[in-house]
């Protein structure tokens, strides 16, 4: 099995060879930030699930800190990736993304790391998408809780839909720019959409901005669906698959939506909504429920 060490790291440039049943030695090669040649760390490991997660602990303190700032903690298979849509939900466990590219680095697998618990499963695993599901515990007599999380990358600010139009992907609006304060200001002002104000937020040590969105009862501009028409309007849409995945909002369907600042420029969202109608106390339950996998990310952008 293959759990990567990204290069050009304190980690790889050490050689790690067994030092028992369940402890690893590291011994740094090369000097590197913070270490000399031959400074010594010591780790014991463990497997978790299906074996697809290790963990590693430093036995004692590594003499070489940032080593073990990198080595100490999950690390997930990279040979064994998660099929979404397999419908296999996910054990508890730290995962990586296999497609996903947020920061636009083709075939590169792991760029987003993320943490759950029971119930949840992978739908979509695309390079512009990432889709979670959440399933909620059954409850007697009561309507479905279950969650989405949507994750774009790239996401630009949604065309409206032209009269008449087929419910689905649409092109991105002119004129609108890239950056989270420029969506973010158009957002709040198409018509149609309810926000709460901007909060700041920070997941992954990236930064952004929260917003609570809802349709406006006012609101009347549909497209048509095969069951008729459907009152609602698109918000956001991945840049690099015009047209693609979609973020939108209609009658009772609030959502939770997050910005955050990549690097060079770049843009995230994630977005919580539910596929059943959803009062605003129940959504607010869902959300905090959801909340903790989102604060879980990490984001990796790939090495040069």
């Amino acid at each position: 099995m293959e759990f990567g060490i990204e290069p050009g790291t304190a980690a790889s440039a050490s050689s790690i060879t067994a030092g028992g049943p369940d402890t690893l030695v590291a011994k740094a090669t090369v000097e590197t930030h913070g270490c000399v040649i031959g400074d010594v760390g010591i780790y014991r490991w463990s497997l978790e699930g299906k074996d697809t997660v290790m963990t590693l602990t430093a036995i004692s303190a590594d003499a070489c800190a940032t080593r073990e700032g990198a080595l100490a903690g999950q690390w997930v298979r990279s040979d064994f990736p998660i099929s979404p849509g397999d419908g296999a939900t996910l054990p508890p466990g730290t995962y990586l993304t296999s497609a996903f590219d947020p920061f636009d680095k083709s075939g590169v697998s792991g760029q987003l790391s993320y943490t759950v618990p029971e119930r949840w499963k992978v739908l979509e695993d695309q390079p512009a998408s990432f889709l979670l599901l959440h399933l909620a515990a059954a409850s007697p007599n009561q309507p479905s809780t279950d969650s989405f999380v949507a994750v774009l990358a790239q996401p630009r600010m949604a065309a409206d839909f032209a009269d008449g139009a087929i419910c689905g992907p649409v092109g991105s609006a002119p004129g609108v720019g890239h950056g989270v304060d420029d969506i973010v200001a158009a957002i709040m002002a198409r018509p149609g959409v309810v926000s709460t104000p901007p909060a700041a937020v920070t997941i992954g040590h990236s930064h952004g901005v929260m917003l609570n969105l809802h349709l406006a009862p006012s609101w009347t501009g549909t497209c048509v669906a095969p069951e008729g028409p459907v009152v609602g309007l698109p918000i956001l849409v991945a840049a690099r698959s015009e047209p693609g995945p979609m973020v939108g909002l209609s009658r009772d369907h609030p959502v939770r939506l997050i910005l955050l600042n990549l690097t060079d420029g770049r843009t995230l969202s994630v977005a919580i909504f539910s596929p059943e109608p959803a009062q605003p106390s129940a959504f607010d339950a869902q959300v905090a429920e959801v909340m903790p996998i989102i604060e879980s990310f990490e984001f990796h952008p790939a090495m040069p």
